[in-house]
């Protein structure tokens, strides 16, 4: 459940973060229908969404040292973290229901960079209960803030143009905007998540024989899908080669936001497993990566060992990535080039999961 709570609330923080930065270039695209709606249901749902951690640690208090549910949830809401992160996000929430409904008494912008400002404190508080929090204090906190800020100006915005508007009709206005935007977060994307990779990840190798670290590998090939589509709309929004009409470009941009929906799924899965510097990778095993590996027991370490049928697996999907790219440039259809990028992704996977073996 929690980690249902934990995709919900990335997906809706980008969201709302998409509507209020599609908003301040109104003029550049069409109209979003039921703004007001959708942000209402932004701002209940974040604080029903928050609520959820605070539920589990309540039954877990209630469950595990017989304390009545009651004094267990004012337990949880006064004394720990989360608790209070929460309290914070309800009053921040109630600012936000508060500018919505008086909205349109006030000047657009500064609305706009008002709730803009109050949706980004609400991802602060919510860091405040991150692993990268409990492992490396202020530093963790700000990591984890900026990643998940950064993941929603680049992919909120790519939602609302995808999923809730007309079709674009000036494509070149978009992509005056969109594109240095896009190319920024996805800066503070790689800056932020090395930073919680070195936090969280020791050794990036030896993790992928827990859970964690099979997430997080799943989740970096999910970003190559995410990175050759945005490669795709730069070269198509700027020069436009293929001719792509209103409705095919919005497509190319729905597919995108799929795959970046996977990548906050996986995310949400994340929070809910050890990280690798809490356990000890070499005694605990994730099922999937012992379908690659046999273990006695008695070893040490994960390391990387080329072998043949890994780096031809290797090869064969790095080959294949480069002209599934090219494809993508050249080609209208997309959908073939989708399915071969899926299959390379797991290709690639599988390649690396026999490239590493057991000293």
């Amino acid at each position: 459940m929690i980690e249902l709570s934990n995709f919900f609330t990335y997906l809706i923080i980008a969201l709302a973060v998409g509507v209020l930065i599609t908003t301040l270039n109104q003029k550049r695209l069409p109209n979003i229908p039921f703004t007001r709606t959708i942000m209402y249901i932004n701002i209940i749902s974040i604080v029903l969404l928050t609520f959820v951690p605070i539920v589990q640690l309540a039954q877990m208090l209630h469950s595990q040292f017989s304390v009545p549910i009651k004094d267990a949830f004012i337990n949880v809401i006064t004394t720990f973290q989360v608790g209070h992160a929460w309290m914070i996000i309800v009053v921040i929430s109630s600012l936000l229901f508060i500018i919505q409904c008086v909205r349109e008494k006030l000047p657009n912008k500064l609305a706009v960079w008002g709730q803009l400002t109050l949706w980004l404190c609400i991802a602060y508080f919510i860091s405040l209960s991150s692993h990268s929090s409990a492992a490396d204090g202020l530093l963790g906190i700000l990591s984890h803030f900026i990643h998940i800020v950064a993941f929603a100006i680049w992919i909120g915005p790519l939602l609302i143009v995808s999923w809730l508007t007309k079709p674009l009709n000036d494509i070149r206005a978009f992509h005056r905007w969109f594109s240095p935007l896009a190319l920024i977060a996805v800066s503070l994307i790689v800056l932020s998540g090395l930073i919680l990779m070195n936090t969280l990840v020791p050794n990036y190798i030896e993790s992928w024989s827990v859970s964690y670290g099979q997430y997080l590998l799943i989740k970096h090939l999910m970003f190559i899908p995410i990175l050759m589509f945005g490669i795709r709309h730069i070269f198509l929004l700027k020069w436009n080669p293929l001719h792509l009409n209103e409705k095919q470009m919005q497509l190319s941009f729905k597919l995108e936001s799929l795959f970046a929906i996977v990548i906050f799924a996986i995310s949400a899965w994340m929070t809910e497993q050890t990280p690798p510097h809490e356990v000890d990778v070499n005694t605990v095993h994730s099922p999937l990566f012992l379908l690659f590996q046999s273990t006695t027991g008695s070893e040490n370490n994960v390391v990387f060992n080329w072998s043949l049928t890994g780096s031809l697996l290797l090869a064969i999907g790095s080959l294949f990535l480069i002209w599934i790219g090219y494809q993508l440039i050249r080609k209208k259809k997309v959908m073939i080039p989708i399915i071969l990028m899926l299959i390379t992704l797991i290709v690639i996977y599988t390649g690396l999961m026999l490239s590493v073996t057991f000293i």
